[in-house]
């Protein structure tokens, strides 16, 4: 069966045809045709529909694995932690620095220093200890926008800081 693309092209050919005949029995041939394109045309449609559904539910299908693998291995890794944890308290609660345990050999070990901020730390630090970042709020802007454009006036010069832009899609129910 052709293409969409094809089964279009040919569809507008007997259109154009038809706008320029003038033969009563030409264009009966044409009509019954462009009947039987359409037809060829809304079942390629709906043979592409299944095909985009039965894509959706492998994409679903496989977010639901992912998701079931992530939660495996959040398990997984809970239950690492856990045993680790377990090791680390032992050594520490026998004194122990250094031990070997077959193939593995563990110590304790200090870590790197890390700043701890106290409670009122964040409102009394002076800026040069501060990341500020600067974020668009386009809810707002979308909001101050006039004429779809938001402007900046520099000088004598207009500078477009915004346009609003408006697609189309497709809606599928």
């Amino acid at each position: 069966m052709p293409s969409l693309y094809e089964l279009d092209e040919q569809l507008k050919t007997i259109d154009f045809i038809l706008t320029s005949n003038e033969d009563p029995e030409t264009e009966e041939i044409l009509e019954n045709a462009k009947i039987a394109l359409e037809q060829d045309i809304e079942n390629k449609m709906e043979s592409i529909l299944k095909y985009k559904a039965d894509c959706d539910a492998q994409v679903n299908a496989i977010k639901n694995e992912i998701a079931r693998l992530q939660k495996k291995a959040s398990s997984l890794n809970k239950k690492s932690d856990f045993l680790k944890n377990l090791c680390y308290d032992y050594l520490v609660s026998n004194g122990i620095q250094k031990a070997d345990y077959g193939t593995w050999t563990v110590s304790i070990a200090k870590k790197p220093a890390s700043v701890v901020l106290t409670d009122d730390a964040e409102a009394l630090l002076p800026d040069c200890y501060c990341m500020i970042s600067k974020v668009p709020n386009k809810t707002a802007i979308k909001a101050a926008m006039t004429d779809g454009e938001l402007f900046v006036q520099v000088g004598d010069k207009k500078i477009t800081l915004a346009t609003l832009e408006q697609g189309t899609t497709i809606r599928i129910k």
